[in-house]
């Protein structure tokens, strides 16, 4: 690639979304189809890089091409410091977003995904904003090596960097311009995208790859428990938890296993319930093929994003409205996405009703 070229790797498409067996009158389900921008790649030499880390968890980057254009933003204060200091590990290709604080949906759906697009231009390492145990594993498992300086440096207390990268590669979808940009999740379940994650995670030529003995004793009806996360808690769990035993479905709590035991989890699960939340990107490493899946949806703000996934895995998907302790169920004809008022809420879970949701889970 010459020097501010581009190259189409993803031509654009369209999707269709099978309806929820149930649940269907959440606002997520609004729309079942829609279009996919195409992806193209860019090659920007003697590249400069700036970021700042002041928020930790919302680090603003932005990239200039030889002669410091803006070519690239995410942020509204562009700057590059009098010190640039080299990159000097060979090719370098972007994979993050805007989405940049550590979450395993994000990182595993949208940004590792990213990583097949390059592969014309056969890059030698990758920048990654999160470090941490997980997206080592994850870069070991893929054979592949990550740039990943930031969190490191605002821990330090440095708060601004310029880096001058001689070969620098970014992909459209990474960011939001033209009629580009980031979808999510997994570039809305592209054939390709979930290939490459299957086939780097789960499968080989000779079919389900050999993982190390499953960490605990979980069977095929698993359900993922929040109880260790900050938000969308569930208020009555010790009934669910009833209903859940009633019905065999073992309680797992994924932020005690590693990465690998994670895949290992999951992979003979034909039957996963979940609270709407990062855990349930799990079902990507279900082996049968009819999995079902189950997500317990707060009433108020949740995503398509799991939704997006099984039908991109062809599995089975049903959700499950719970209730709000303080705020009644909206009319949804009219309900707008508000996730900074209402993402963070635990919820309430009706007994009878989960009961027969979970019944039809395993029928």
């Amino acid at each position: 690639m010459t020097a501010d070229s581009s190259i189409l790797v993803v031509p654009p498409r369209t999707f269709n979304l099978s309806a929820p067996v149930s649940g269907g009158e959440h606002y997520i389900f609004s729309t079942k189809t829609g279009d996919v921008p195409s992806v193209e790649l860019y090659f920007i030499p003697s590249a400069i890089l700036s970021a700042d880390c002041t928020n930790r968890s919302n680090i603003k980057f932005y990239i200039f091409d030889q002669d410091k254009n803006l070519k690239f933003s995410h942020g509204t204060e562009p700057f590059i410091l009098g010190e640039i200091q080299d990159f000097n590990a060979g090719r370098l290709a972007l994979i993050d977003d805007k989405f940049n604080i550590f979450n395993v949906c994000h990182f595993l759906l949208d940004k590792i995904t990213r990583i097949p697009l390059f592969d014309s231009v056969n890059p030698d390492i990758y920048l990654c904003f999160s470090r941490n145990q997980y997206v080592e594993d994850v870069f070991a498992k893929l054979g592949k090596k990550a740039f990943s300086p930031f969190l490191d440096m605002a821990k330090r207390g440095v708060r601004k960097i310029s880096i001058r990268i001689p070969e620098l590669y970014v992909s459209s979808n990474s960011f939001k311009f033209k009629n580009s940009g980031l979808r999510h999740p997994a570039h809305v379940g592209a054939p390709w995208a979930i290939d490459f994650l299957r086939k780097s995670f789960v499968e080989t030529e000779g079919g389900v790859e050999p993982s190390q003995p499953v960490p605990v004793e979980v069977g095929q009806r698993i359900f993922i428990s929040r109880n260790k996360a900050f938000t969308r808690k569930i208020l009555n769990q010790d009934e669910v938890d009833k209903v859940l035993e009633k019905y065999d479905f073992k309680t797992v709590f994924l932020e005690d296993f590693r990465f690998a035991e994670q895949v290992a989890i999951f992979k003979n699960a034909n039957a996963v319930i979940g609270v709407h939340g990062a855990g349930l990107t799990n079902i990507l490493f279900c082996g049968p093929k009819n999995t079902r899946v189950g997500e317990i949806l707060p009433p108020l703000c949740a995503t398509r994003a799991y939704w997006v996934l099984s039908n991109a895995l062809g599995f089975e998907y049903g959700a499950f409205i719970a209730e709000d302790k303080e705020f009644p169920k909206p009319d949804y004809a009219g309900w707008k996405h508000q996730g900074k008022l209402y993402n963070k809420r635990n919820v309430l879970v009706n007994i009878k009703a989960f009961e027969r949701f979970v019944k039809k889970m395993v029928r």
